[in-house]
């Protein structure tokens, strides 16, 4: 049995969670959107990611950490990216975040772009950023 994970997501004030749900295979994955929480699940494995704004994360960014995008994002709203299978948040960050203008935090010293993040899942399909 895997245990919880999470990454956090770093994205501009514009981003909406529907987004997500407007690049993802439908018929893949149940979808619910709550006020500031999305949660998917699988249909073919049952299992499934939340993502939860949380802008009360800023804080841990004040310090060189949030210089990574700060000059591409000046007020950012933050998520918490939960998940149990990595498969699935690295297909779901492939589809739906493979993008410029949100930033990803692997909470083990990584923050990167979300298309710079998806090339390294691209390049290295097996890579697990908690054990590198």
């Amino acid at each position: 049995m895997h245990e919880m994970r999470d990454l956090i997501l770093i994205a501009p004030p514009t981003f909406r969670l529907s987004e997500i749900v407007e690049l993802l295979e439908r018929d893949q994955f149940e979808m619910n959107i709550y006020q500031d929480r999305l949660s998917l699940k699988d249909k073919r494995t049952g299992e499934f990611l939340q993502f939860e704004q949380d802008n009360k994360l800023a804080a841990h960014y004040e310090d060189e950490e949030g210089d990574v995008f700060s000059s591409n994002i000046r007020t950012p709203n933050f998520f918490i990216v939960s998940f149990k299978d990595i498969a699935l948040v690295k297909g779901v960050i492939s589809s739906a975040l493979n993008r410029d203008d949100v930033y990803l935090d692997n909470e083990f010293g990584l923050i990167q772009n979300g298309r710079e993040f998806a090339a390294i899942l691209s390049e290295r399909p097996e890579w697990d950023w908690a054990i590198e």
